[in-house]
C-alpha cells in the first residue's frame, strides 16, 4: 500500500537519492556489513564479536524515543568498532573483496534494476548514500545489472596498508550523519529520496526533495508523520516511477 501523507505537486524530478540496506535491498536481506558476520571465511571469534556489535547498536538505531544527540554519539562508533574486528583479525583486502563477490545474501528488490534502467534512459542520476560498505554494494548491484552509468555509490571505503584492512577511510558515514554528503545538484532542482529510516532523509537535507519510506518494523504512524510518502507490503520503486515519470516503462 502507498500512503501519501501530504499533498504532492507534480514536480519535474531531476535526481534520486537512495539508501541501500533495506531500501534497495529487501527488509529480510542481510546488510552490506552483515555479509562479513556470516561468512565462513571469517573466523568464528570475529563473527561473534560482529554479531554482538549488531545486537548492541541496532536497537539504538531503531529507538526513535531516544534523544537524537545521544543516538548520534553512540552510533558514530558502530562502523568503526565493527571494522576494528576485521582489522584485528588480519583480514586482507583480497579476502574482503572475495566475500563481497561471492555473497548471495544481499537481496536487491526485484523491481529496482528496472527502475535504474528507466532513470538512466530518462537521464536521471541516482545517488546511493549509505552507511554500508562499497565493495558489497557495488558487486550486489553489478550482479543485477543495476550499476548503470547514472548510478553513483557514496558510502564507506576500507583503509588498506600492505594489503591488509586497517580501518575505514574518512569520512565514516553512518545512519545519522548523511547530511555531511554533498549531492551535486542545484538548490532549484527537485528530487526523490528513498530510505527505510527517518534518518535517511538527512542525505541531501538542504535540497528540494520528496521523502519516501519503505516501512521497516516500525510504527507506521511515525513514518506517516515523518515522510511524504510511505510504502508498505509489496509497494515498489516501479510504482513510484510510474507515478512521477510519464515515460516510465516496465
Amino acid at each position: 500500500m502507498i500512503y501519501v501523507n501530504r499533498p504532492i505537486r507534480n514536480y519535474d524530478i531531476s535526481y534520486i537519492i537512495c539508501d541501500f540496506d533495506h531500501t534497495i535491498t529487501s527488509l529480510d536481506s542481510t546488510s552490506s556489513w552483515g555479509i562479513y558476520s556470516i561468512s565462513p571465511l571469517i573466523s568464528d571469534s570475529i563473527k561473534r564479536k560482529m554479531n554482538a556489535c549488531y545486537k548492541k547498536y541496532r536497537p539504538i538505531e531503531l529507538n526513535h524515543q531516544m534523544a537524537l544527540d545521544e543516538r548520534i554519539k553512540i552510533l558514530s562508533q558502530w562502523p568503526i568498532e565493527e571494522m576494528s574486528y576485521l582489522a584485528a583479525d588480519g583480514v586482507t583486502k583480497a579476502l574482503f573483496d572475495i566475500i563481497a563477490s561471492n555473497n548471495t545474501s544481499l537481496i536487491i528488490r526485484p523491481d529496482f534494476p528496472n527502475f535504474v534502467r528507466n532513470m538512466e534512459r530518462l537521464g536521471i542520476p541516482i545517488y546511493i548514500v549509505s552507511g554500508g560498505l562499497y565493495e558489497p554494494i557495488k558487486t550486489a548491484l553489478e550482479k543485477e545489472d543495476a550499476l548503470r552509468s547514472n548510478v553513483e555509490i557514496i558510502t564507506n571505503h576500507v583503509k588498506v596498508s600492505d594489503g591488509k584492512i586497517i580501518g575505514l577511510e574518512s569520512p565514516v558515514i553512518h545512519t545519522y550523519n548523511k547530511d555531511i554528503i554533498k549531492i551535486p545538484v542545484s538548490a532549484n532542482e527537485v528530487g526523490l529520496s528513498f530510505g527505510d529510516l527517518p534518518s535517511d532523509q538527512k542525505a541531501g537535507i538542504n535540497l528540494k526533495k520528496i521523502n519516501i519510506a519503505f516501512l521497516n518494523r516500525a510504527n507506521i504512524k511515525l513514518y506517516n508523520q515523518t515522510f511524504d510518502i510511505t510504502l508498505t507490503g509489496a509497494s515498489s520503486f516501479d510504482q513510484i516511477g510510474k507515478h512521477f515519470f510519464k515515460q516510465y516503462k516496465k
